[in-house]
């Protein structure tokens, strides 16, 4: 848990506060609060269920992705079997085998409906190639 010092002292917006209109969303309870911040970002979230239970996560992501992401699962239907990537991952400090993903943003890959996720997964296969 980071102190007030390593935020510089503000809260930055959540990022995520848009998903509360989302079709399927659950109620939040309050503002979504930010926890942590550096190249990830760490939200405390409260939602609501139907019947009155209420449940607290943890939202982990990268807000410059509006935490959208793109994953890729390349299937060749002919040799019925799948490629994967093999890439350093922070969190075993080694080298995992992993699908291709990578972060969604508007600005590079154009909008959702419009051929944006076919854009970013194409240029997650490019990255990874």
């Amino acid at each position: 848990h980071m102190g007030p010092d390593d935020t510089h002292g503000q809260q930055p917006p959540s990022p995520l506060a848009g998903g509360a209109e989302a079709e399927g969303a659950l109620p939040l309870l309050a503002p979504d609060l930010c926890v942590y911040e550096r190249y990830l970002s760490v939200y405390g979230r409260r939602v609501g269920y139907p019947g009155g239970g209420e449940v607290a996560f943890d939202v982990v992501g990268h807000p410059r992705c509006a935490f959208r992401f793109v994953t890729v699962f390349p299937w060749d239907r002919e040799r019925k079997e799948v490629t994967l990537v093999r890439e350093f991952a922070q969190g075993p400090n080694a080298s995992v085998w992993s699908l291709p993903t990578g972060g969604f943003s508007e600005a590079a890959h154009g909008a959702l409906g419009e051929g944006g996720l076919l854009a970013a997964a194409r240029a997650e296969l490019a990255e990874e190639a």
